[in-house]
């Protein structure tokens, strides 16, 4: 393998990315700030009970609270909700936006998903049926404070990783319903202005006291068929402003000013880090990855048990060697790109103690069955940890659809370690009998 070398940052913001693979130590924990944004003096919307777009039961399938996380030493339950997107490292720093067109369980309008029960808050715009484009444009945006509390420089690759499980995590649960998904390139500022909230840099200057969100990616969902309807009113490749085109037509551009907002939370800060990276994301900084072209169902009954590996449970040494064998089976289709590897190691390999090293010294991690690890040996981007957090989450869900006797855990937090080729990310697993066809977690 080729060791990877930090480069030489051709710009700041390219050196706060690229940084994140630094061995320093982040600092200490500063306050966290707010873990979700809740809405307020909004209309909670009822979905209806069927629709060719079930998108409001989607949502809350995915993100509705299901008791807390314990605490790892005491085992006491945490303020951080269990919901079965899991997180990538991130702190669970994901926000998640809603435009509904015709064909929706919900009323064509602008929504903000509320955390507290998974609840859609109206925001803006209520048209008359056959007057939008038929579909719905998901929008998932992040609160990076919490995370840089924590973690501090190594923050930037943690946000697109959580964000790309989410989004992963929605295009398996629509295929159950038969939905075609599609990934909507577009800049944080654009994506600001189609769904008439602030940019992350303005955010406080227009909703003091509440918590900066920052936009990452949108998410196209729809019914395979209208597929060619849509595509006919759209020259060119697929971006939000043209997809909404004709919401705007009909509402009108909405307003920042008007609508129900986020509810003030404790000391709420604006990052001049992430504002200066978020100001250099384009249309295209996180590639070309748009979805799988065969997404495994999930079904509701397997999502709701779906559950990280607890950190520490050694299994038996059989299980532990049919492990990697089927996660081979789940990459056999995944197209890697240039500069990039996946390598899959088996419980052998995780004694290493340069492994634990170069992911923050979680050495919890030789309890594992198998680690498949995403390489990079040029500078990593955001596309190419983009790249890298979408297939694990494939992988993950991919397994879980299937009903495979696996448990996974996401693994961020890596670092350039010398003479060994940069992790973008990791994806740990460990076999449990539990977790078969009939009792996946």
């Amino acid at each position: 393998m080729t060791p990877f070398q930090l480069p030489q940052p051709a710009n700041h913001a390219r050196q706060l990315f690229a940084g994140a693979w630094s061995s320093r130590v982040p600092a200490d924990t500063i306050h966290p700030g707010p873990r979700q944004n809740r809405w307020d003096r909004g209309e909670r919307v009822a979905p209806l009970p069927v629709a060719e777009v079930p998108i409001a039961a989607i949502l809350h399938e995915l993100w509705r609270p299901r008791g807390f996380h314990p605490d790892p030493l005491t085992r006491e339950p945490t303020g951080t909700a269990r919901r079965a997107i899991p997180s990538a490292g991130g702190c669970y720093p994901v926000q998640v936006h809603l435009v509904a067109g015709d064909g929706c369980d919900l009323s064509s309008g602008r929504f903000a998903l509320d955390p507290r029960d998974a609840s859609l808050v109206r925001r803006t715009g209520t048209v008359q049926p056959g007057r939008t484009p038929r579909g719905a444009l998901v929008v998932l945006g992040v609160l990076p404070q919490r995370t840089r509390g924590k973690y501090h420089h190594r923050t930037p690759p943690l946000l697109v990783a959580d964000t790309a499980y989410a989004l992963s995590g929605i295009i398996h649960r629509a295929a159950a319903y038969g939905l075609e998904c599609e990934r909507i390139p577009a800049a944080p500022d654009e994506l600001a202005r189609v769904l008439g909230l602030p940019t992350y840099a303005r955010w406080q200057e227009v909703w003091p006291g509440t918590g900066p969100e920052l936009l990452l990616t949108a998410l196209w969902i729809r019914r395979p068929r209208w597929r060619a309807n849509v595509a006919s009113k759209r020259a060119g490749r697929a971006d939000a402003s043209a997809i909404l085109e004709e919401i705007w037509a009909e509402t009108g551009r909405p307003r920042v000013e008007t609508g129900p907002r986020p509810l003030p939370e404790r000391e709420p800060r604006t990052d001049p880090e992430t504002a200066a990276w978020a100001d250099t994301l384009d249309r295209d900084f996180l590639g070309s990855v748009s979805a799988p072209s065969r997404a495994r169902p999930l079904h509701s009954d397997v999502l709701a048990r779906r559950r990280s590996l607890p950190l520490h449970a050694p299994g038996a040494r059989d299980a532990a060697e049919a492990a990697p064998e089927r996660v081979l089976t789940a990459l056999a289709s995944i197209q890697v790109p240039p500069a990039c590897r996946i390598e899959v190691i088996g419980a052998d390999g995780l004694a290493d103690p340069s492994l634990a090293a170069s992911c923050a010294g979680q050495h919890w991690i030789r309890s594992l069955h198998g680690l498949v690890r995403f390489h990079a040996d040029r500078s990593p981007t955001p596309a190419t940890v983009w790249w890298a957090s979408t297939t694990a989450a494939t992988i993950l869900y991919s397994c879980l659809g299937a009903g495979l006797p696996l448990g996974f855990r996401p693994i961020g937090g890596w670092h350039a370690h010398p003479g060994a080729p940069l992790t973008l990310h990791g994806l740990g697993f460990r076999s449990d009998p539990t977790k078969g066809a009939h009792g996946a977690h």
